[in-house]
């Protein structure tokens, strides 16, 4: 199935299911290893995980609840790929969907080929004279399966380099590690908006004419040329008003489920 603009379901233009694979740590949650204040981003998930005596919260994204079952309701497989150990993953993810659709239906979901994780056992090591630039790759080929086609996944990070050669573009997500002294202060509002940024994409390339037929990596390579010229990205200093219109058409898709969602603001963004 495929989604309107309201997230309603549409039947699907193309053949084989789409793929979307999340990295997790910048993509959907930060992680932290001093608590946050009980006032400090309310209503967001917290996940908290205990390794060598040390707890570590994983603070996610605005609304990814809601994101996650579009995408589902939307007929697209949706998987996740951390290069951080299994023993991790495992715990914190499984949390993630059993909140996001309830233990029932996530346990159906799963039967049906639903957020398998992928970790680091499954990195591959960087391959010389391709391009690939990371140390190590999450290779696609060991994500997808026998129905599916490998041009119908795309992989979702923060870190490009991840990406193998032969397997681009990736979709870029909006840097989430929110409280990274390194990250300036007027940039941080904005990279909340990392469900609306995905969603948005998503429903462009499922129902755009342009781009609903093709393949999903050929789509979103389109998309991205399309709305950001050759450099295939939006510039993560100076956030173009092609991306506001994209991340708008995520919200208004959020709003249909959560009708007081907001586009969260930074100074440089110009927006209300």
């Amino acid at each position: 199935m495929n989604a309107n603009r309201l997230g309603e379901s549409v039947p699907l233009a193309r053949g084989p299911r789409p793929v979307a694979v999340f990295d997790v740590d910048g993509v959907l949650c930060a992680t932290l290893t001093k608590p946050l204040e009980d006032d400090q981003e309310p209503g967001v998930m917290r996940i908290d995980f205990r390794y060598k005596g040390e707890v570590y919260t994983h603070i996610f994204i605005p609304y990814v609840e809601v994101m996650l079952r579009v995408l589902v309701g939307w007929g697209v497989r949706v998987c996740f790929f951390s290069s951080a150990d299994a023993s991790r993953n495992i715990p914190v993810l499984t949390t993630l969907v059993d909140h996001s659709f309830g233990a029932d239906e996530a346990a159906r979901l799963r039967s049906e080929g639903q957020f398998v994780i992928h970790s680091k056992g499954l990195l591959r090591d960087r391959r010389d004279g391709t391009g690939e630039y990371g140390n190590k790759v999450k290779d696609m080929t060991r994500v997808v399966r026998p129905d599916e086609q490998l041009e119908d996944l795309v992989l979702i990070e923060d870190q490009p380099s991840f990406a193998a050669a032969d397997q681009l573009p990736c979709l870029r997500a909006l840097d989430v590690e929110l409280w990274n002294p390194h990250v300036p202060e007027y940039q941080k509002p904005y990279r909340k908006n990392g469900a609306a940024w995905i969603l948005g994409v998503f429903d462009l390339l499922l129902t755009d004419e342009r781009y609903r037929t093709m393949a999903l990596r050929p789509a979103l390579a389109a998309l991205l040329f399309d709305h950001f010229g050759e450099s295939g990205r939006p510039d993560r200093e100076h956030h173009s008003e092609a991306q506001h219109q994209i991340i708008d058409r995520g919200l208004a898709i959020i709003r249909h489920h959560v009708p007081s969602a907001v586009f969260f603001n930074a100074v440089a963004c110009g927006r209300t």
